[in-house]
């Protein structure tokens, strides 16, 4: 067997998540991940909701989805991993039914610094139950869209329905 050659029962083909962002244009091209659990899922919607609880949720587009996969949790949670685009715009609902839409990259860049700051700290005790993964919160604060200041919301191209 050469390095070129694989092992004869392994089979080479395209990754899938690699399959579905070559059919996408150039302008839907930056990718976030997001984890929650998913919940009801229809023809146009997947819920995924980031902690136990059914009362905050978002809604995601089904058909911006790019690749989905379960996530790798040595907590045994079961979580789903979700690749989109950084532009597709998700809604977050809130148990007062209050909504507010955002790009996807928002939600990523507000979980990603929730981690740089809980690093400098050292710990995070305000992550919810159920949201830390791999010692990594992966949840956005509850209703943290609904209570941002105009000045922040615009930079984050969140808007409050």
């Amino acid at each position: 067997m050469t390095p070129k050659d694989p092992a004869p029962n392994f089979a080479l083909s395209t990754h899938p998540m690699l399959a579905n962002i070559e059919s996408l244009p150039e302008n839907k091209r930056e990718f976030v991940l997001i984890h929650g659990f998913i919940g009801k899922v229809t023809d146009d919607t997947v819920r995924l909701h980031q902690g136990p609880d059914l009362f905050h949720y978002y809604e995601i587009p089904k058909d911006e989805i790019v690749y989905a996969e379960k996530a790798v949790c040595p907590e045994g949670l079961d979580l789903t991993k979700l690749v989109l685009s950084s532009t597709t715009r998700i809604t977050y609902v809130s148990l007062s039914r209050a909504r507010a839409t955002l790009p996807a990259a928002a939600l990523a860049e507000v979980v990603a610094a929730k981690n740089k700051d809980a690093g400098k700290l050292g710990h995070d005790d305000t992550c919810p139950v159920m949201c830390r993964v791999n010692g990594h919160c992966i949840c956005a604060p509850v209703d943290y869209w609904l209570t941002l200041d105009q000045e922040k919301a615009r930079t984050l191209g969140v808007v409050v329905l």
